[in-house]
């Protein structure tokens, strides 16, 4: 996009573009914009899409259509865009090697959200009681944001408030722009939250099967994978119990949702 000497989509790009476009998805993840699912998502997008260009040598062209995916006229290597693109790639393996110490859910996430909401406060002056109450509630869920119960409740609290503005602000193209994108930035975290840990929707964990309460703190990457099998001897134990047939469906249904988590 260029705004100079006339507002147009240049529909090109280059080794140096891709690269950065590789790092703005890391960057908008450490900010809080985007989950650790749709930063692996966009940069698994964009990769493959780069695996499809033809190349010199493996050596990316300098320009390539974004639309047709082929190299510009006249073809040749910039050994700088090279150069920068190598940068940019090993930056970005160090940012994806780090996701699996990172916690489920980052402090960076509330703080990525409040940074939209306070652009919709500066678009609808008119509205800012509901938008004060929407940045009340994002502080609220800032500091209590130890337990997945917690967080995914604080979410959801927000979207009616959010549909209100949404509703009220339509006749303001640009708060109106900003208050969906708040609401597709919340939904898609409430959404990534339930396909990365499943067990999110089955909270709270009935009391009697008090051992596996550690299902509700928030984990980190890595240690999702060993849930299975960390939760496996405790799962064991209660199925041999004498439950009730909810009981029974709600273990059942536990095993199923940790195996399907343990994929990512």
């Amino acid at each position: 996009y260029q705004e100079h000497p006339t507002e147009v989509i240049a529909h090109r790009t280059s080794p140096t573009n891709m690269g950065l476009s590789l790092l703005a998805n890391l960057s908008a993840y450490d900010f809080g914009y985007i989950t650790c699912v749709r930063l692996t998502e966009r940069c698994s997008n964009s990769l493959d899409s780069m695996c499809k260009l033809e190349r010199f040598k493996g050596h990316f062209y300098n320009w390539y259509d974004t639309i047709s995916l082929q190299p510009l006229h006249p073809k040749y290597v910039s050994a700088v865009d090279s150069g920068n693109l190598a940068g940019h790639l090993l930056t970005l393996r160090q940012g994806l090697l780090s996701l699996s110490k990172q916690p489920l859910i980052k402090e960076g996430m509330y703080e990525g959200i409040m940074a939209t909401a306070e652009i919709i406060k500066d678009y609808s002056k008119e509205y800012r009681d509901i938008t004060d109450q929407i940045l009340v509630r994002l502080s609220v869920a800032a500091e209590d944001k130890y337990l997945l119960s917690t967080v995914k409740k604080h979410l959801e609290g927000l979207l009616p408030l959010i549909d209100e503005l949404n509703a009220q602000s339509s006749d303001k193209p640009e708060a109106h722009s900003w208050t969906r994108r708040l609401a597709h930035q919340i939904s898609s975290i409430i959404n990534d939250l339930a396909s990365v840990a499943p067990w999110i929707n089955m909270h709270p964990v009935p009391a009697r099967f008090n051992q596996l309460s550690l299902l509700d703190e928030i984990p980190v990457l890595s240690f999702i994978r060993a849930l299975p099998e960390t939760c496996q001897s405790a799962i064991l134990h209660y199925e041999r119990q004498d439950n009730s047939p909810a009981e029974q469906e709600w273990l059942a249904e536990i095993k199923t949702a940790l195996a399907k988590g343990s994929i990512f």
